[in-house]
């Protein structure tokens, strides 16, 4: 989901477009992503890996969320 490349991310949003129809695409693919990102991480054993990144994935999952909600009503 490139939370450590902020600029990656940001530049994938530009390339997406700017149209309702591509940037809900581009947040519908982000929220496929992070479902099994959220899932795969889930399912480990209690360790380091799984304490840093489920808080991120689920901060991440809210902004998706939130995106995919708002553009779903400019459809």
């Amino acid at each position: 989901m490139l939370g450590q490349l902020p600029a990656a991310r940001r530049d994938a949003e530009q390339i997406a477009g700017d149209g309702v129809p591509r940037q809900a695409g581009f947040w519908a693919n982000a929220a496929t992503l992070c479902v099994r990102e959220l899932r795969t991480h889930g399912e480990l054993p209690d360790g380091p890996l799984r304490a840093a990144r489920l808080p991120y994935l689920r901060a991440t999952w809210e902004t998706v969320r939130g995106r995919v909600h708002e553009l779903a009503g400019q459809l």
